[in-house]
């Protein structure tokens, strides 16, 4: 038995594999353009370069088994869409995407990307193994009736729930199928849970989601954008996964048929450890014979080395490098042999390829596929690729997202290897959605046509006010127009007026002066009938509460003219302060309340305010006396004033 100081060939054949592994994750990381990171630290790599802050941005999000691999898509002004970042973030230690840090690693790489700018469209894909989809030819109906008649098609050939799952479909073409005419759909249903788990991720970024469709979808964005050249009408794309693989189909752009099968890397791998093992078998070497294989006698620890060198030999056969295993071995592996190993496996992929394609014309229009587009870590291996062609008959070449006919729509250097290229396939796919063309998982039908009611309504209310507006500028002119044509008549008036030179004659004066008396005898009439009411009502707007007017007396002229004055006899006379009753006055009788003391400075104020009045001239003072009233004391008075 070897010393345990002494390192077996098979260790140093793990050791290898391990490093190498691990190179590979720096070189991704450094690829991501960030910094390694600490072992169970959910941080992403910072990236140097961000997002601009004045462009509209989708952000690509495809979460694979190792890693986490975004691709931004920036709008130039003519709405043609640029790649201008990818990076590949691996998942820290003990993360995955159903961890509680996975949130936080996600974030971290969005801050990188993003920071706080302007918003951007996240859309992220989901398993196609969670989401079913399905190709219709209903009748066609009206827009109505089109969304209860997909339904019930699909679920014609499918069970619907839709309290787990969300349907939703899209209308493709219109055909004609034997003299009727009908509408092509392609429909599809995509389970809660899984949809509400993304979600629940994205929530807790504080980053909004966008989007969520599945990469069949992403392929029909890269062919619908012309990101990806069909070359034909009918195509088919195959990816070659670890534990199975997708066979889709694609009509005019449009997905058709999509189905995963349950063959892979990982049969090629295991053909590969058999043959390995039947070739090695498990023994323990001495330390003579390290250039010789020597495996562990634990089946179980056996099974996982012979799983990790076949899976070296698979990548070097891959890479085209199987120096450095051959080294270890202690003998060449001749290509040929490694091929042997691993073609039963993927002619079962094939087998699979050709059913599908066989099922596709028998089944949608008669018509055949014209090539096929493969993906995955095998498509940069070209006997591989040959291979596949070779058996299904057609022309077979790789999706290079990185290589598009479109001009300018790459800026920046893509990655060396065609597997590496090969990666971003799914994250610059699901870049380039939009809701006009992309399904999108939450955002379905239903939701578009609350929003077509909701910008329906929008344009009614401002169709309505452009209306109103019209109106009312209508009526404005009107009035405008108006109001032009009246200053024009005054402008006319005016003119006519400063022209006009009357005649002025003697008779035209008098008839004039004539006419001013008559006027002036009308109004002094009419003032002269009203006077005596006017008289009142000022006497009674004067008076205070406190005085009370038991007689008034109105002479307004005209008694002592036409009587001769006698001269009265002595004992006759009246006081001094009497005014004669000749000529216009008031005579008035009244009574004043209150405090004594006060009587003679309200009665002085009360006259002062007949004085006031514009109808009265001084009033005089004729008598007054304290009196007893109700056993009160009050006084009266005599007074005459004069009318203007």
């Amino acid at each position: 038995m070897a010393r345990q100081s002494e390192i077996s060939s098979t260790e140093r054949l793990l050791n290898l594999i391990r490093r190498k592994s691990d190179d590979k994750d720096a070189v991704s990381d450094s690829s991501g353009g960030g910094e390694p990171l600490s072992p169970g630290v959910a941080k992403a790599p910072r990236v140097k370069k961000r997002f601009g802050s004045r462009q509209s941005y989708t952000l690509g999000v495809d979460f694979g088994g190792k890693s986490v691999r975004v691709a931004g898509i920036k709008q130039t002004a003519d709405k043609k869409p640029v790649l201008s970042h990818y990076v590949s973030i691996p998942y820290p230690k003990d993360v995955s995407l159903s961890s509680p840090q996975f949130p936080v690693f996600l974030k971290s790489i969005f801050n990188d990307l993003i920071g706080v700018r302007q918003k951007v469209d996240i859309w992220c894909t989901i398993p196609a193994t969670h989401v079913e989809t399905r190709f219709l030819k209903i009748p066609k109906v009206p827009k109505k009736q089109l969304a209860n008649t997909v339904f019930w098609s699909h679920k014609k050939e499918s069970s619907v729930d839709e309290k787990v799952s969300i349907f939703d479909f899209e209308v493709i073409g219109e055909t004609v199928e034997d003299g009727i005419p009908k509408t092509d759909v392609i429909s599809y249903t995509a389970p809660k849970l899984e949809i509400e788990k993304i979600k629940t991720i994205f929530k807790k970024t504080g980053y909004s989601l966008a989007g969520v469709s599945i990469v069949p979808f992403a392929l029909q964005n890269l062919f619908r954008t012309g990101w990806t050249e069909t070359g034909g009408k009918n195509i088919c794309t195959l990816f070659i996964g670890s534990d199975w693989s997708r066979i889709a189909l694609f009509s005019n752009k449009n997905l058709i048929l999509c189905r995963d099968v349950k063959a892979g890397l990982q049969s090629m791998i295991d053909a590969i450890a058999e043959d390995l093992e039947r070739q090695y078998p498990a023994r323990l070497l001495p330390a003579a014979e390290e250039k010789a294989l020597a495996l562990v006698e634990s089946d179980d620890e056996n099974d996982s080395q012979l799983a990790q060198m076949a899976e070296a030999v698979l990548n070097g056969y891959i890479d085209g490098d199987l120096s450095e295993i051959e080294e270890l071995l202690g003998e060449e592996l001749d290509l040929e042999d490694v091929f042997r190993m691993i073609s039963p496996a993927l002619d079962r992929v094939v087998r699979q390829v050709e059913r599908t394609l066989d099922h596709y014309y028998l089944n949608y229009g008669n018509e055949r596929v014209s090539s096929v587009f493969i993906s995955g870590p095998i498509c940069s291996h070209e006997r591989l690729v040959s291979h596949i062609s070779n058996q299904i008959g057609l022309d077979v070449r790789y999706i290079d997202p990185f290589y598009t006919e479109l001009p300018g729509a790459v800026d920046v250097s893509s990655p060396g290897s065609s597997h590496e290229r090969g990666d971003f396939v799914p994250a610059i796919g699901i870049a380039l959605s939009k809701n006009l063309y992309t399904p999108n998982f939450i955002y379905t039908r239903k939701e578009k046509e609350k929003a077509d009611k909701i910008v329906q309504f929008n344009r009614g209310i401002f169709s309505v006010s452009i209306v109103i507006m019209l109106i009312c500028i209508g009526y404005f002119a009107f009035q405008n127009n108006r109001l032009d044509q009246k200053r024009s008549v005054v402008a006319k008036l005016q003119q006519q007026l400063e022209g006009y030179v009357p005649t002025v004659d003697q008779n035209m004066i008098l008839k004039l002066a004539a006419h001013s008396y008559s006027e002036r005898q009308s109004v002094d009439a009419f003032a002269e009938k009203y006077k005596g009411m006017a008289i009142i009502t000022e006497i009674v707007k004067v008076t205070p509460p406190n005085i009370s007017l038991a007689d008034l007396k109105i002479q307004l002229g005209g008694i002592g003219k036409d009587r001769k004055k006698e001269k009265p006899k002595k004992e006759e006379q009246k006081p001094e302060k009497e005014v004669q009753p000749d000529g216009k006055n008031v005579l008035m009788v009244g009574v004043m309340f209150g405090d004594r003391l006060k009587f003679d400075a309200a009665l002085a104020g009360y006259m002062v305010k007949i004085e006031g009045s514009p109808l009265f001239g001084r009033p005089v003072i004729i008598d007054k006396s304290l009196e007893i009233v109700d056993e009160k004391e009050v006084l009266k008075f005599t007074a005459q004033v004069e009318i203007i």
